[in-house]
């Protein structure tokens, strides 16, 4: 079952951990080629679930090269229960468009090498996430 708490929980995680994997990528010159393949497939999905796969492969494909693999790994394992809330999300509030674009701003800065920049658009396009999925979450606070 998801709820917001669970959501706030899985998202507080990818907060903490996701931005600082995008910025050690970065700053490594790791090739992001395979978040670019990621985006153009999303754009061209014909389904919710191609989409979501895409969507997963674009976050996977900007902290997989971070340089550590245990925080790697500790990423995915947050990234099926991030795959949940994000389903039960869309399925209530459709925000692909959005996401989309806010994932080529995020490419467009880390192709920039410009990591802090990066780290904090990803960082904000996590937390606005739960926010817009779960307005009415008593909490009223971000994911952070």
């Amino acid at each position: 079952m998801v709820d917001a708490t669970m959501a706030r929980e899985v998202y507080d995680v990818r907060l903490l951990l996701e931005p600082e994997a995008l910025r050690r990528s970065i700053t490594r010159k790791a090739s992001l080629d395979a978040a670019q393949e990621a985006l153009e497939r999303a754009d061209s999905a014909g389904d919710k679930a191609d989409r979501s796969l895409a969507n997963r492969d674009f976050h996977r494909a900007l902290y997989l090269p971070c340089g550590n693999p245990l925080l790697a790994r500790m990423l995915d394992e947050v990234r099926d229960q991030a795959a949940l809330v994000s389903t039960v999300a869309w399925a209530t509030i459709p925000s692909w468009e959005r996401e989309a674009a806010e994932h080529r701003e995020i490419l467009r800065l880390a192709l920039a090498d410009d990591a802090d920049a990066a780290a904090g658009a990803l960082h904000d396009h996590i937390a606005s996430f739960v926010r817009r999925a779960f307005p009415d979450d008593e909490d009223g606070g971000d994911a952070a």
